[in-house]
């Protein structure tokens, strides 16, 4: 794909999904309802996620069709990334990790414990972005999993790496990640830089506290003999960003459930105990679960997943596996991912002003995290202590 002088603006995008026509849909359709037979009637888009990447927007389009005389309701998922300049394929974010991914056959032949939803197709507009038409998933226990659910899913993702310890080859593609989080380590300097100058901020104290900050120092001074640590460890394929908001729980064409990862944006290898560490920090730093259940959830998703491990038949050393499950969120989220100028130039009214989709202020946001920080930078200091 050939690649412009400067990043594209998301308007191109907007204009194709606002001229879509019926032709392509009923194809795309045709696919997804399984019928050869059915014609696009009408329908819409939405935007239903911006992605955290800046360059990422995802939408449903949904609408109707005719399948000889009955209607049938149909809806499908279209994500979209737009060509970034100065990413490696290897790189943190590179934009068109996700559609080689799709288009190489890779997803389409993972082991067992983990799939992904079906692709319809993907569409390259080159030097501008690529689309990905995907299935609409549906969780089948909604947006708010047990503590069960967690375990099932620890295990699932253990099978899934250990299959790439033991029977199944590393994929060597280019595109995918290699030394993800040493990479996003390594792109903190500037933000962490600025910590230095602005922890004392009135602002920027609430989110870095008194309670955390001088951990945060000493895990940044500490950083490489962590990273160099997970660089030791046995390395499997993973799916590297496998917290709640990307995992599905979907009955199978054999009536069995099966766990279903979106979003493959940053896969690539990672240390054995990489992966289920993102399932527990999602959960901390997305309030999906009580803070006071996060002790619990830890012990469940470890256990689970190290059991998943054996029954994939690697019996490597347990320790290590630990290791890399209680430092990984520390090094992932402990460390600010830029300046922090949108904090040194707030004031005290627009931090306590009550945002009205979440009946919190920014305020109390700041403070939920600095409350998550610690628990993190805490399973650091377990692992120092246990070392």
């Amino acid at each position: 794909m050939s690649s412009p002088t400067e990043a594209i603006s998301p308007v191109a995008d907007l204009r194709r999904i606002t001229t879509l026509d019926r032709a392509t849909l009923t194809l795309l359709v045709q696919q997804a309802v399984n019928s050869k037979t059915i014609q696009v009637v009408d329908w819409v888009f939405e935007q239903v996620q911006g992605g955290i990447q800046h360059n990422t927007r995802v939408y449903r389009v949904s609408g109707t069709g005719d399948d000889q005389g009955g209607e049938v309701r149909w809806s499908l998922i279209l994500k979209t990334t737009r060509w970034e300049p100065g990413e490696n394929g290897d790189g943190v974010t590179y934009w068109e990790r996700e559609a080689l991914a799709f288009q190489s056959g890779l997803l389409n032949r993972l082991p067992v414990g983990l799939g992904v939803p079906r692709c319809f197709g993907v569409a390259e507009y080159p030097g501008e972005s690529c689309w990905i038409w995907l299935e609409d998933l549906t969780d089948r226990y909604g947006r708010q999993w047990t503590l069960d659910h967690y375990r099932w899913s620890a295990y699932r993702l253990g099978q899934f790496n250990g299959a790439y310890l033991t029977t199944t080859p590393l994929p060597t593609f280019p595109w995918l990640s290699k030394g993800w989080l040493r990479q996003y380590v390594e792109k903190c300097a500037a933000g962490m830089e600025h910590l230095q100058q602005a922890w004392q901020h009135p602002v920027v104290k609430r989110l870095y506290s008194d309670a955390v900050i001088h951990d945060v120092f000493r895990l940044w001074s500490e950083r490489n003999i962590y990273l160099a640590k997970l660089d030791r460890l046995p390395q499997t394929f993973c799916h590297l960003d496998a917290f709640r908001g990307n995992l599905f729980i979907c009955r199978g064409a054999d009536g069995q459930d099966k766990l279903i990862a979106i979003d493959w944006a940053f896969a690539g290898q990672g240390a054995v105990g990489q992966e289920p560490a993102m399932l527990v920090a999602g959960a901390l730093g997305f309030a999906e679960v009580d803070l006071t259940q996060i002790p619990q959830l830890d012990r469940i998703v470890f256990e689970a997943y190290v059991n998943g491990l054996r029954e994939a038949g690697w019996n490597g050393d347990r320790e290590g596996v630990r290791f890399a499950y209680k430092v990984s969120p520390a090094l992932h989220f402990g460390f600010p991912f830029g300046r922090l100028d949108h904090l040194t130039a707030m004031d005290e009214e627009q931090l306590e002003a009550i945002d009205p989709t979440t009946s919190r202020s920014l305020g109390d946001e700041l403070d939920f995290m600095a409350k998550c920080f610690r628990l993190v930078l805490d399973w650091v200091e377990e692992v120092r202590q246990s070392s």
